[in-house]
């Protein structure tokens, strides 16, 4: 992801034209000092308002990041390790799958039970 995606995605989420000034020097201390990189910047946003339903407030613009950079690592990490487990039990089940061939056998001599048919229009 580049910084201008992240400015857009940050835009998106405020519902604004363009950054902020706080927020383009939150992002340029995220990354020079903490070693963010924007992807993850926007990975904690998106979990902390999409996935924890929060509202980020503009007049702090996205502090909230170092706050919840670990727990969304976390998440993002164990999504993926989920789509990989799913993607890989697909494959292992469409290698077993074979194709069923059904077999019907005439069976003589069997009778069937028949039973009287209910009239639902008479029940109560």
């Amino acid at each position: 992801m580049t910084k201008q995606e992240l400015q857009a995605f940050i835009c998106d989420i405020f519902q604004i034209d363009e950054c902020t000034s706080l927020i383009l020097r939150q992002i340029n201390k995220y990354v020079t000092e903490r070693r963010y990189d924007y992807k993850n910047i926007a990975r904690a946003l998106s979990y902390y308002v999409d996935v924890q339903g929060n509202t980020l407030e503009l007049k702090y613009g996205i502090g909230i990041v170092p706050l919840v950079m670990n727990d969304a690592l976390k998440y993002f990490e164990q999504l993926k390790r989920q789509q990989e487990e799913q993607r890989q039990a697909a494959e292992e089940a469409s290698k077993k799958q074979a194709p069923v061939i059904a077999k019907i056998d005439e069976i003589k001599g069997h009778n069937t039970i028949r039973r009287p048919h209910i009239d639902i229009s008479s029940l109560t």
